[in-house]
């Protein structure tokens, strides 16, 4: 089969609308040319070549860059009007602006509700842009499993008694040392241990939380007995916004975005997170969290 000419090239990567691809597409035929009649050329078409993966590169770089930046100026202020509200609210619902009917308390409820999540969605979108335009970083430092899993437990403590659940939290002596971000390492956990208490109805069957020493440092693992999870929705998992068809899912106002920050997290650690579940039958989130030495 004869290879296109430079003009073919040019005219199919034109057709697709991609000033890079066309350049490209240039590029490569005039490689083939210069092999066959100037081989002296083929170096500096190569240089070029590096040199335009490198410019789109830097390109890509600044648009995230700008993005992170908008998102993280969008996010802050948003949050000066959302702290305003809350606290009113909060005034208002504690009765210092005055007693206030049923009714009245209800309209409060909701409003606090809302804005605690629209600040929870505002503060997760802003981290999402900060991990992926490359400006949030892992501190990492010394802990202990058993420091990680109590401030896990604290904090999901009241989640779980209003779902009428107990988790169970299996530490055995002897884990090893961690090396992690403890910081982040606790909220990807907490953030794993509040899909299992959402998304497991009452009297489905434990939620336990168990650490297990693992060469190279300690696997955590989340199991529930909850609605599990189709290959469809597992494949979601990663996309941001992203959410499972099932009616339990739908009922609580989440935004997609849990999964994407806690793996994030974990992997940013040198850690990994691997995921089995099936419609019906509950879910295992596998976590492996790196040991010192």
């Amino acid at each position: 089969m004869a290879e296109p000419t430079t003009a073919e090239e040019a005219e199919t990567a034109q057709n697709d609308g991609d000033a890079l691809a066309q350049a490209h597409a240039l590029l490569n035929a005039l490689r083939e040319q210069a092999a066959a009649n100037a081989p002296g050329l083929v170096d500096g078409l190569a240089q070029l070549g590096a040199l335009l993966d490198a410019s789109a590169d830097q390109a890509a770089q600044a648009v995230r860059e700008e993005n992170t930046a908008f998102i993280s100026i969008m996010a802050h202020e948003l949050r000066i009007p959302l702290t305003s509200i809350r606290g009113y609210i909060d005034m208002m619902a504690k009765g210092h602006t005055g007693p206030l009917n049923d009714m009245q308390k209800q309209f409060a409820d909701v409003i606090q509700n809302n804005t605690l999540r629209m600040q929870q969605l505002v503060d997760d979108v802003n981290t999402v842009s900060k991990i992926r335009g490359g400006r949030l970083k892992p501190e990492i430092g010394m802990d202990m499993y058993k420091n990680l899993v109590m401030g896990v437990e604290k904090e999901t403590r009241a989640l779980a008694e209003a779902r009428g659940h107990t988790v169970t939290y299996q530490t055995p002596d002897g884990l090893p040392f961690l090396k992690l971000d403890a910081a982040k390492m606790k909220d990807a956990l907490v953030r794993l241990v509040q899909n299992a208490l959402l998304y497991t109805p009452p009297g489905a069957g434990p939620i336990t939380v168990t650490g297990t020493p693992e060469a190279g440092g300690v696997r955590v693992v989340i199991q529930d007995h909850g609605i599990g999870m189709s290959e469809k929705d597992l494949a979601k998992l990663d996309v941001p916004f992203e959410r499972g068809d099932d009616d339990l899912v739908r009922q609580h106002k989440g935004h997609g975005l849990g999964f994407v920050i806690a793996r994030s997290y974990i992997e940013m650690m040198g850690g990994s997170i691997t995921v089995e579940s099936a419609p019906g039958a509950g879910t295992m989130v596998s976590v492996m969290i790196p040991g010192i030495g």
